[in-house]
């Protein structure tokens, strides 16, 4: 009996750290995690960055329709994450054709814009690259804020898988 109890108790006290740990990680795993209520952010699709043809065309065509309509003839890749860089989106993008329809900058992270960078000129829009089990929702959201603070117009975020 006295090792069925430890065994119950060990089992309790494992459940309870993962359960902590569900709800305190807020590192973007899925597309369900851009879609939270607090998000006004639009998802523009999921893009795999080892070079799959088809997410790299799907979430062009998303972009275009979406810089159409906020009439933006170039468009800032922008990471939210400060450990990796919008370059890979921006060749994904490129490579799916999206030069004949607009104009694609890969951007800094928002953390190292300068005054400069930040400050919206005419026909320019963002869009933010979360990257999967690597960007935090408080990041994405920061970004968000500062960009939308000083004047630029956000299209929406991208989810990214990077290479392994």
């Amino acid at each position: 009996s006295t090792y069925a109890f430890g065994l119950s108790v060990g089992l309790i006290v494992a459940i309870l750290i993962i359960l902590q740990l569900t709800y305190t990680d807020d590192k973007i795993r899925s597309r369900r995690s851009l879609n939270r209520p607090q998000s006004e952010l639009l998802f523009l699709g999921e893009l795999q960055t080892n070079g799959s043809d088809s997410s790299a065309t799907q979430v062009a065509s998303a972009l275009v329709f979406q810089a159409k309509n906020a009439a933006a003839a170039s468009v800032h890749v922008c990471s939210t994450d400060s450990t990796s860089t919008s370059a890979s989106v921006t060749e994904s993008l490129a490579k799916a054709g999206i030069a004949a329809h607009l104009t694609v900058v890969g951007a800094q992270n928002v953390d190292s814009m300068s005054v400069n960078e930040l400050v919206a000129h005419g026909a320019q829009a963002f869009v933010l690259v979360a990257w999967r089990n690597s960007t935090k929702a408080r990041d994405l959201l920061n970004a968000q804020q500062v960009l939308v603070g000083s004047g630029n117009r956000v299209l929406g975020v991208i989810l990214a898988t990077p290479t392994n």
